[in-house]
């Protein structure tokens, strides 16, 4: 009996570090297989990472950009104290293009600040920046219109053209829709 008890023992012990050679196999190709699908997701991102940099250049480059805009923005935008300041300001722009020898037959200015909502979070100055659309229509001869609107794009950094629409009125006569954005500093 004593050997059928040795037997036993030897069967019952080969079947339990089987089945643990067995489970060890099974959880380590387990394993095997989740840390080879997440390498494969860790490349993908990876390589999306690459891709956005490529496309946008490292953050704190682009941050360095964006602040370098905003304090150029801050710099060459006025101060108003209201709104109506505002809209005396903007008065100087017919006053142009008269000189231009343009007629600013519509003038429309949105009150509505269009900064994006991340203006909360500049603290450059005690300022905070304001952007306001406004929509202009411009009658006059093409030369004379474009050389006013080359105006508005680099002498007068308080306008930026945002859309231009052209229209022939007669051979010699254009009218012209412009929507811009103008910046101006309100107080914190």
């Amino acid at each position: 009996m004593n050997i059928v008890t040795v037997k036993t023992k030897f069967l019952f012990g080969s079947l339990v570090l089987c089945l643990m050679i067995v489970v060890t196999l099974i959880l380590n190709v387990s394993n095997f297989l989740k840390t080879s699908k997440l390498q494969h997701e860790y490349q993908q991102l990876e390589s999306s990472l690459e891709h956005v940099h490529s496309l946008t250049g490292v953050f704190a480059d682009v941050k360095k950009e964006h602040e370098q805009r905003v304090k150029e923005l801050y710099k060459n935008s006025d101060k108003y104290e209201t709104e109506l300041a505002y809209l005396r300001d903007l008065q100087t722009l017919k006053n142009n293009a008269t000189r231009y020898g343009v007629e600013v037959t519509a003038l429309v200015p949105k009150l509505e600040d269009t900064m994006p909502t991340l203006k909360q979070y500049i603290s450059i100055t005690e300022n905070y920046l304001e952007r306001y659309e406004v929509e202009l229509t411009l009658k006059g001869n093409f030369r004379n219109v474009g050389r006013f609107i080359q105006f508005l794009d680099t002498d007068n950094r308080r306008i930026y053209i945002k859309e231009i629409s052209v229209f022939s009125v007669d051979p010699s006569i254009v009218e012209v829709d412009l929507r811009a954005y103008s910046y101006g500093l309100r107080g914190l």
